[in-house]
């Protein structure tokens, strides 16, 4: 019931429906994301940054008939406590890497300063 996938890869999503919830302040750049991968989202719970997620949100979800439902790791965070009510759809957490081109050690050089001066 509503367990978060460990890892998929992005075109994995390829023909999956989706239901979203993004609780965060521009969620349109994740949206543009997921719709990349070749999912398409079929419900998109909108909800504002640091919403506080009730039955009523797990229904909505759950209710949506998309293959999986993805949220944020901040919401996952929220959400968990209702993944009985998600139904046996996966919960798909989205995870961010960053891979720096060029300037690495300049970067890692900034960051250092920066943490040795607080």
């Amino acid at each position: 019931a509503g367990q978060a996938v460990e890892s998929i890869a992005p075109d994995e999503l390829r023909g999956w429906t989706l239901a979203l919830s993004f609780g965060v302040g521009n969620p349109d750049a994740l949206r543009r994301s997921v719709e990349a991968t070749g999912a398409r989202i079929v419900h998109d719970h909108v909800v504002r940054d640091h919403h506080r997620y009730v039955d009523a949100d797990a229904r909505q979800l759950a209710g949506s008939g998309a293959d999986g439902i993805m949220v944020t790791g901040k919401d996952w965070v929220k959400l968990r406590h209702l993944a009985d009510r998600l139904g046996d759809r996966p919960v798909l957490v989205p995870r961010l890497e960053i891979t720096v081109v060029d300037g690495e050690q300049a970067l890692a050089d900034r960051i250092r300063a920066a943490a040795t001066r607080s």
